[in-house]
């Protein structure tokens, strides 16, 4: 299935229903090398503060109203929350 011209992985489903986002706290920030371009984020997200950028989702700052959803969604973890002060968190074991 091709989805804003990339083709989605046939492993990901959206068939189970979401829990309630998390709030955030500032725009989160997508771990490169770990998206696979799926566009489940920018399908998810209300805002459109989702685009590919050189094949890969890019968080459009200024329009990412802090919903979370797209951290719940990322089938990869690639989407990752900041820490207080806009640093990137660490990745939760």
């Amino acid at each position: 299935e091709r989805l804003h011209g990339v083709r989605r992985p046939a492993y990901i489903h959206l068939s189970a229903p979401l829990e309630a986002p998390q709030a955030l706290t500032s725009p989160p920030y997508v771990l490169k090398e770990d998206c696979v371009s799926c566009g489940i984020c920018i399908d998810v997200c209300p805002e459109d503060a989702i685009r590919f950028q050189d094949g890969k989702a890019a968080i459009v700052e200024g329009s990412c109203t802090l919903c979370g959803a797209c951290l719940k969604i990322c089938p990869q973890n690639a989407i990752r929350e900041r820490r207080s002060g806009g640093k990137p968190a660490q990745p939760s074991s």
